[in-house]
């Protein structure tokens, strides 16, 4: 595990460099416009945070449904687009450049009403906002709360500048607010554009007393608490891991969560499937002598491929083994994450889907679920895939559950078998089985990734099951499969 914190910290850095090249060292400025992001008025450029480093933000930021996260400096919006679609809170962006708001208001109109609703976004210069615009409720127009986690992901040098206006609403706000920086830290964020040497630099004037988790820190996350509560108070209070393994969850019952995906998801999603199958090779259009030949093929293939990952061992070996699996015919499994292709073809479809694990887990679906799982965490998209069943396909084995998962999202689109076959189950500890029949189109059963769970196998010819199954887990981001 160690090993995979450091490959997750490793990425996020390289990403994040990327990020800033492409964005910043690269791009065209437009540094003579005076409300551009890199204009004279702009205390940072943007550069969007790392998609790695956000579930550390939003852990740090202890983000529930209740809170209220303000972004100042939000750039595209897309840390405000994440927190209202995992945690369905309400989220303010401040921006001073006009394009990127724009491309705020678009993005969460992308990711649908549940998104959209719950931003407001605002073309604002931070440096010149007013006393009290942070602590009181409707300081940025009607209906805008006061925030309960302020945000700035900005350069040292935006930090520097806005620190005593910053330090003063933090100290006299009547709704105390706590605030998460990232990269740099406001005890010991340095303004590099005077050139002071970093020893001989007061790098904490105003007094800050920030709080560095052990992993988040890392991640360049750093956080200041409400005015109420000390650092030691705050770090005594974090939120401790549920333990999510086989034996803590074998007997926490399943949540069912009803339209997670409605018709237009559901034809996005299977738009998507059809592109990614047709990019890896098909099998529409071929005979039922065709059919055979590739289920020989994928046999031998299968067969091979175990026996090369049983000889090396390690995530790359397991993941070659679950690309042979998945793409057997009785049972063929499309990655729709592979490459962001969910996010980026149908963001709407991974929002709620995230939407409906969040809220599973916080107890707010039509049954089941609140088992607590996700706090203390910061949980990653490990998969999201689109399950295509036919004659004879099923999860069969005994003891099948999504190893070093922590909640699994599975989704019902269609299952039609006369011999009853293609019914999804979970298992209790005790060997009690428990069948979920009563699903409509775009129902979700969303259960402990590490519950025994299957599907019982297709009986009749040409029976079919089709299912989306999305998976969270603490590993950092993937890109091809479950295991990379």
């Amino acid at each position: 595990m160690a090993d995979a914190g450091q490959q997750s910290l490793d990425l996020c850095e390289a990403e994040q460099s990327e990020l800033a090249r492409r964005y910043v060292l690269t791009s065209e400025l437009y540094i003579e416009e005076p409300w551009s992001h890199a204009g004279p008025r702009s205390v940072s450029p943007f550069a969007p945070c790392a998609a790695s480093r956000l579930p550390h933000v939003f852990d740090a930021a202890r983000l529930t449904g209740d809170s209220v996260l303000w972004d100042l400096g939000c750039g595209d919006g897309r840390i405000l687009h994440e927190a209202a679609a995992r945690y369905g809170c309400r989220c303010v962006g401040v921006e001073i450049d006009a394009p990127c708001l724009d491309m705020c208001k678009e993005g969460a109109s992308r990711l649908g009403a549940d998104v959209d609703n719950r931003c407001s976004w605002f073309l604002r210069d931070m440096t010149s906002m007013p006393s009290g615009s942070l602590g009181t409720d409707d300081s940025l127009g009607p209906d805008v709360p006061a925030p309960s986690v302020l945000l700035l992901f900005i350069t040292g040098h935006g930090l520097k500048a806005m620190s005593p206006w910053l330090k003063r609403e933090w100290e006299e706000a009547p709704t105390p607010f706590a605030i998460v920086t990232c990269v740099e830290a406001l005890d010991s964020c340095i303004d590099y554009n005077d050139g002071v040497p970093f020893d001989d630099a007061d790098a904490n004037p105003d007094g800050w007393h920030v709080y560095r988790d052990p992993v988040h820190a890392k991640y360049g996350v750093f956080v200041v608490p409400p005015r109420d509560i000390g650092v030691h108070q705050w770090a005594s209070s974090r939120p401790s891991a549920v333990d999510c393994g086989p034996d803590a969850v074998a007997n926490h019952a399943p949540a069912i969560a009803r339209g997670v995906l409605r018709e237009a998801d559901i034809r996005a999603v299977e738009k998507l499937a059809a592109r990614l199958d047709a990019g890896r090779g098909g099998t529409d259009g071929k005979d039922d002598k065709d059919d055979k030949d590739d289920d020989d093929a994928s046999g031998e293939a299968l067969a091979m491929r175990l026996s090369n990952a049983m000889g090396e061992g390690g995530d790359d070996a397991w993941s070659e083994v679950e690309d042979a699996y998945h793409s057997l015919k009785t049972h063929r499994v499309t990655h729709l994450h592979a490459d962001d292709a969910l996010a980026t073809e149908a963001p709407a479809v991974r929002a709620r889907l995230l939407r409906a694990a969040f809220d599973a887990d916080a107890g707010r679906c039509e049954s089941g679920g609140g088992w607590g799982l996700l706090p203390g965490r910061p949980v990653f998209l490990r998969s999201a895939e689109y399950h295509d069943y036919s004659s004879g396909g099923g999860v069969t084995e005994e003891n099948h559950r999504d190893q070093g998962s922590v909640l699994t999202v599975s989704v019902h689109l269609e299952v039609s078998d006369d011999g009853g076959g293609g019914v999804f189950a979970t298992w209790d500890g005790d060997g009690t089985r428990t069948e979920f029949r009563d699903l409509r189109r775009g129902d979700a059963v969303i259960f402990c990734s590490e519950k025994r769970h299957g599907v019982s196998p297709l009986v009749a010819e040409g029976a079919v099951r089709k299912s989306v199954v999305l998976e969270l887990w603490e590993r950092g981001s993937t890109k091809h499969n479950r295991h990379r």
